[in-house]
């Protein structure tokens, strides 16, 4: 879902199943939404600079690409009033049949040192649900740069491969759902956000976040996207034969 969702996320969610981690606990019914997004922004001189635009100003935020192939790929570029050139490389991904997704924040060698903080948005709700942002969410770290969060008996798991977890509890939103709005739903909705990771990326070029349902043991983060890049590059072939051949492709049942 948060590859799926990707289009959407760059800016606010859009939907009230829009998210960049949801969990089927029963596949293919009974999908939690855990992590609604995560907001990234570039620190330098003192100045904080969002990566996308925030819901108040859908015209703030950094210049962008996008691409979607082999993954969802965003390239920010902020210019600096004294010239100066920030450039960040977003990519999204997940592994195929985990309820896990991958963000990669990567820092190109022309850029010039910066800090990066990352705002985390967990919900750990049903995906349909709309959230009270009053609900409390517990944090737990956990050793090895892994974090859990707790809300009402469900947890859900965050790993940052750089920086610290700096706790700053802060209500983000409101969010408001277009489409909601159009059924006549219950259209609005914020979330607490416990905290954000903030890291000094210039000397590793980048850091590595994972959302998950569970802890995993020893990420491999590098191995898990060319392995799905390999699959996802057969499977393109796969279809584009079948395409050729004049076969229909399979029938899909949504639920």
């Amino acid at each position: 879902a948060g590859e799926q969702n990707e289009l959407s996320l760059w800016r606010y969610p859009t939907r009230r199943y829009h998210g960049m981690c949801i969990s089927a606990r029963k596949p293919p019914v009974d999908r939690r939404l855990l992590f609604a997004g995560l907001q990234a922004s570039l620190i330098f001189d003192s100045i904080t600079i969002p990566l996308d635009p925030p819901a108040d100003d859908p015209h703030g935020g950094c210049a962008f690409e996008f691409e979607k192939d082999p993954f969802p790929t965003t390239q920010y570029r902020y210019v600096a009033p004294n010239c100066r050139i920030f450039r960040i490389i977003r990519t999204v991904f997940m592994r195929y049949g985990q309820n896990s997704t991958v963000i990669r924040y990567q820092i190109p060698a022309k850029s010039h040192p910066i800090r990066l903080a990352v705002r985390i948005l967990p919900a750990m709700r049903d995906h349909h649900a709309i959230l009270s942002p009053s609900t409390p969410t517990s944090t737990d770290r956990i050793k090895g740069h892994w974090i859990r969060f707790s809300r009402d008996g469900e947890d859900a798991f965050l790993f940052h491969s750089a920086g610290d977890f700096v706790p700053d509890p802060k209500i983000v939103g409101p969010f408001h759902y277009i489409w909601e709005n159009r059924q006549g739903m219950e259209d609005v909705e914020c979330f607490f956000s416990p905290g954000q990771i903030v890291a000094d990326v210039t000397h590793q070029r980048g850091m590595d976040l994972i959302l998950s349902e569970r802890l995993i043991r020893a990420p491999r983060i590098r191995q898990w996207q060319k392995e799905e890049e390999f699959r996802r590059r057969r499977t393109a072939g796969r279809v584009s034969q079948r395409a050729q051949a004049g076969v229909s492709p399979p029938r899909v049942v949504l639920f």
